[in-house]
């Protein structure tokens, strides 16, 4: 029997992973009469590259006091598939019974917050959505999008220091036991040797075909421009097959310099409303300051080095 195959046979035995997880129902919230078992409705995935701006935009969203929100569920995503060597998944991937547990876990999430309305927000999720469609066929899909050179000098910053040792505890809490196997390695890789020899991961974000071959052979800063194009690349590709009322893109810069706007339409697409006090949160909240922090730090040599690997997604997008 095939490594998936066992995953997928234990993951209707798992207990809730939003549980290990740390998600706990709020004593002081009353759960309404939906059960665990009641499906979704309309579930709002926040798609994004990792710095593009989805960490606030999942704050945002957590502002609504009918929104239950979940910050990075990759185990539940992963869960039948811990053996994968890439983050891809597509619709084939989406058994009946893969897809009827990511529901049940989500939905039991859902039903312990007290609330109506289902969002999370995984950068991986990137090159999943075929497979997020067939396991929820009625999601609807809000796609932030940020400058390349901003994304590449964010998480090159990001992997100059080693991971602390709350990603690590975190981390180590949301994956099930049986699971440990396939992530010693990648652990120990990736999360334990940096922070012992306190230097930087050699990677981070979506596993995507070519990556660790782009670790070995380009600078850091290059890597990482390839590796911007080639995710939001994939992600427009498979957004084509979604209905209009189901997918739809924004710009990180429009949502720093005009919040109040682009959130009101985010909401209305989502179908929420934009409760009072959110405009007062956003102003508290939102800093223009990242807009030209790329700027600043990066030298005319390093940004005219990295741009090749961004093009010709960063011009088609309309960035300069």
């Amino acid at each position: 029997m095939s490594t998936d195959a066992v995953a997928t046979l234990r993951f209707a035995y798992n207990r809730p992973a939003w549980r290990r997880a740390g998600r706990h129902r709020d004593p002081c919230v009353t759960p309404r009469s939906m059960t665990a078992h009641d499906p979704i409705k309309h579930p709002i995935i926040l798609l994004g590259f990792h710095r593009s701006g989805t960490t606030m935009l999942g704050k945002i969203f957590s502002q609504h006091s009918e929104v239950a929100y979940l910050s990075e569920p990759r185990h539940i995503w992963m869960h039948a598939f811990p053996y994968r060597r890439f983050d891809v998944l597509d619709a084939q991937d989406a058994r009946s019974r893969v897809g009827a547990t990511i529901n049940e876990e989500f939905a039991q999430f859902l039903a312990a917050s007290g609330r109506s309305r289902f969002a999370e927000k995984t950068p991986s999720n990137m090159v999943r959505l075929p497979f997020i469609r067939a396991v929820m066929p009625d999601c609807r899909v809000i796609h932030i999008i940020r400058d390349g050179r901003a994304c590449t000098y964010s998480t090159v910053e990001i992997l100059k220091r080693p991971p602390s040792g709350r990603m690590v505890r975190r981390r180590a809490k949301a994956v099930p036991w049986w699971h440990y196997p396939a992530y010693i390695l990648k652990a120990w890789r990736n999360l334990i040797v940096p922070r012992i020899t306190r230097r930087g991961v050699r990677y981070w974000g979506p596993r995507i075909p070519g990556l660790r071959q782009r670790v070995k052979q380009l600078p850091q800063d290059e890597m990482c421009a390839w590796q911007w194009q080639e995710t939001v690349r994939h992600a427009r590709r498979d957004a084509q097959a979604f209905p209009a009322e189901q997918y739809r893109e924004w710009r990180y810069e429009d949502l720093v310099t005009d919040p109040v706007r682009v959130v009101a339409e985010m909401f209305s697409f989502a179908g929420l409303d934009v409760p009072d006090s959110l405009n007062d949160w956003l102003d508290d909240n939102i800093r223009v300051a990242s807009l030209t922090k790329w700027k600043t730090n990066m030298t005319d040599k390093t940004v005219a080095r990295i741009t090749p690997h961004l093009e010709p997604l960063l011009g088609d997008l309309g960035y300069n």
